[in-house]
C-alpha cells in the first residue's frame, strides 16, 4: 500500500441541536396543531386560534398576555375545556 495513510476513527457528530418540548410538538397530517403564541411589538404575547377562519384566512385572537407562561397556561385551559 503505497501512499495510504491511517485515518483515525471519528464518531459521528450530532446533526441537530437538542430542542425544547415546544419545538418538538408533532402535528397530525391534515391538521394544523401548532401553538399559536406570537410576541407583539409591545412586548406582550398573543394567543391565536389553531384553525384559520375559512372566510377570512385569519386566526381568532384568544387573548393577549404579559408573559409567555400566562399565554401557555391559558392555552392549556382552553384545551382542557374543549376535551372535558
Amino acid at each position: 500500500m503505497t501512499g495510504s495513510r491511517a485515518v483515525a476513527y471519528r464518531p459521528p457528530t450530532q446533526t441537530a441541536p437538542l430542542r425544547s418540548a415546544r419545538e418538538l410538538h408533532v402535528s397530525l397530517p391534515g391538521k394544523e396543531e401548532e401553538v399559536m403564541i406570537r410576541k407583539l411589538a409591545s412586548g406582550k404575547y398573543r394567543l391565536y386560534s389553531r384553525k384559520k377562519n375559512p372566510n377570512t384566512g385569519k386566526r381568532r385572537n384568544l387573548g393577549t398576555f404579559t408573559t409567555r407562561d400566562a399565554a401557555e397556561k391559558h392555552e392549556r385551559q382552553i384545551q382542557y375545556f374543549k376535551h372535558h
